[in-house]
């Protein structure tokens, strides 16, 4: 009988982490969106050059992200340990900022790929390695749930 309660407690197991990964792919599809619409505006309707309008779009984006992956995603309640998991959320986005930045630097320069279907490919490479330590590190349960 054991057997049989440690096989139902991996399936839900499983189907909660399935359902906590599409909380953060909607999380992260909208704020990829809203990134890309700032990156759009700043550069075509205000005289911004395309790198500093991406410093901004990822800029705000990134509160949008940590705002709702915490509270929706992760379902923690905004005020836990708000202080430490944002200091962590804001070194990992330090690293992926950097590196989306350099990417769309790159792309568009080097690989002459206009800037918007930089960025697109820029968070795309970003999301993966985000993912991970966001379910892992970040938002880690202080709790064993079983």
């Amino acid at each position: 009988m054991n057997k049989r309660k440690e096989i139902k407690i991996q399936k839900i197991d499983l189907k909660h982490h399935f359902f906590e990964f599409l909380r953060y792919s909607t999380i992260g599809t909208s704020s990829t969106i809203l990134q890309i619409f700032l990156l759009y505006v700043f550069t075509e309707f205000f005289p911004i050059y395309y790198v500093i309008s991406g410093v901004l779009a990822y800029i705000l984006a990134g509160f949008y992200n940590f705002y709702f992956n915490k509270t929706w995603t992760f379902r923690e309640h905004i005020h836990h340990k708000i202080v430490s998991k944002y200091i962590k959320f804001l070194g990992l986005n330090i690293v992926a900022f950097l590196s989306n930045i350099f990417l769309l630097y790159v792309f568009t320069e080097y690989f002459s790929i206009h800037y918007l279907i930089s960025q697109f490919i820029a968070i795309l490479i970003i999301s993966v390695l985000n993912f991970s330590v966001n379910k892992f590190v970040i938002f880690k349960k202080d709790y064993d749930p079983v």
